[in-house]
């Protein structure tokens, strides 16, 4: 199913978000990296589409190189995401410093221009509204959510639905039975629009990750290579 990887500085409130979002019981401490594995969830959008949910290591300033390859099989989650939900804790005063700091992680990762939400989260800790509602607007695709109140959830459930369906590619082709099994991926992580048999295959209209429609191209030319 498609990932969103919910990233973000340590304590920004992401397994507790997790938790709000899944129903689940994931470990929340007040604590530097809290999360070392990764947690993945299931999670139902709006339409029944379903998608999961990995919850992933706390970023911190200036998180040397060698941490960030020890920390590689919660920050994978990240690298492999169609998605990032960037969850930030709009209550503490050195906010923007922590998101330069995430912001920076990402890059190193690779993944700076990977879809995104900001999830600016324990909004229930806010005094000044005004002032967050001017810092949303500053993002293309942002929520002011609180993960202990459930404020604001479904909102970002629906923009994390937007962004899951903008980073599909449409394809159009004929996908050769003897690559019939790359059809569940598609139908599990992206939008079938059609689907017909035909001599040679399955004739496949649908919107995909990259990657898939990747694999689906080399498959069909793959076989016009064939004698």
């Amino acid at each position: 199913m498609p990932i969103a990887a919910l990233v973000g500085y340590t304590n920004a409130g992401k397994s507790t978000l997790l938790n709000a979002l899944s129903g689940a019981d994931v470990f929340v401490e007040d604590r530097l990296f809290a999360t070392l594995d990764p947690t993945i969830r299931q999670v139902e959008l709006d339409g029944g589409r379903e998608i999961l949910f990995a919850d992933t290591v706390g970023f911190i300033r200036n998180l040397p190189h060698q941490l960030i390859k020890a920390f590689h099989a919660t920050l994978e989650e990240a690298i492999e995401a169609d998605v990032l939900v960037h969850v930030v804790d709009a209550g503490h005063p050195q906010m923007e410093h922590q998101i330069e700091a995430a912001q920076r992680v990402l890059a190193a990762l690779g993944c700076a221009e990977k879809p995104a939400v900001m999830a600016f989260n324990k909004v229930d800790h806010v005094a000044d509204r005004e002032r967050l509602a001017e810092r949303l607007h500053r993002e293309q695709y942002a929520v002011a959510i609180s993960a202990t109140t459930g404020e604001g959830l479904p909102e970002l459930l629906r923009i994390v639905g937007e962004r899951m369906e903008q980073s599909l590619v449409p394809v159009e082709l004929v996908l050769p039975w003897k690559d019939g099994h790359l059809l569940s991926e598609v139908h599990a992580r992206g939008r079938v629009l059609s689907e017909q048999p035909t001599p040679d295959g399955v004739a496949l209209s649908a919107r995909v990750p990259e990657d898939i429609a990747q694999r689906l191209k080399n498959a069909e030319a793959r076989a016009a290579a064939r004698p």
